[in-house]
């Protein structure tokens, strides 16, 4: 290959390098909690009778997960000491099981003017992060809060930090097929980061996507020849 067929391919790859270096990482945190416990339920007073009592839950054991990405938070409501940001593209999907019953929430099934939201409050030093599947979550959906020290700095999203701190963790779940709300004792719970991919990373992967046309480009000649 000639040198000056060469730089149209240099200057394109130098600018997919200088456009990944700019673009937004796809979250600004991903994780998964485990966890068990046990649950009060309180019936959802529909107008028709649940198809188990309160009784049937109340004490049992629960277990489950739930995933949680928030993308883009953006403020909505709020001052201090409590500051609520929406997040059209985050998610919050959850599974857990009572008893012989399996539950499940999944963001993608959500009506698009109900996103999740992100509640950061502090109180005398004591602060709290809790993601909602949207705001009022009173018949179908969840919260979860992370309670502690240090979890937040100047109710900026992007500086949480759950697992520095060891934070407690409050659990609320609604569902209107079994017409209940749960409230979860937490016993024990296990965080697990996912990694999220940095503008740095992109850029090598295009580099490299890059490399591999160019060298592409080279062998053809070769071929035909």
């Amino acid at each position: 290959m000639s040198r000056s067929s060469l730089r149209p391919v240099i200057g394109s790859l130098l600018g997919s390098v200088l456009l990944a270096a700019g673009m937004p990482v796809i979250a600004q945190s991903s994780f998964t909690v485990e966890f068990n416990g046990t649950v009060e339920a309180d019936n959802e007073a529909l107008g028709t009778p649940p198809p188990r009592p309160e009784s049937y839950y109340d004490g049992a054991s629960i277990n489950g997960s739930f995933t949680i990405a928030v993308v883009a938070p953006q403020y909505q409501v709020g001052s201090e000491p409590s500051v609520a940001f929406i997040d059209p593209a985050g998610t919050l999907n959850y599974d857990f099981r009572i008893r012989d019953e399996s539950f499940s929430y999944r963001s993608s099934d959500r009506l698009p003017s109900t996103p999740p939201v992100l509640f950061l409050s502090d109180y005398q030093g004591q602060q709290t992060v809790s993601y909602y599947t949207d705001f009022i979550p009173k018949y179908l959906g969840g919260i979860i809060t992370f309670s502690g020290n240090s979890l937040f700095t100047g109710y900026d999203p992007t500086t949480i930090d759950l697992q520095s701190s060891k934070p407690s963790l409050d659990l609320y779940f609604a569902d209107p097929i079994a017409q209940m709300r749960f409230d979860v004792t937490v016993a024990s719970w296990r965080l697990i980061p996912t990694a999220v991919p940095e503008p740095a990373t992109w850029a090598m992967l295009l580099l490299g996507l890059g490399a591999l046309g160019l060298a592409a480009r080279r062998q053809a000649p070769r071929a035909r020849a």
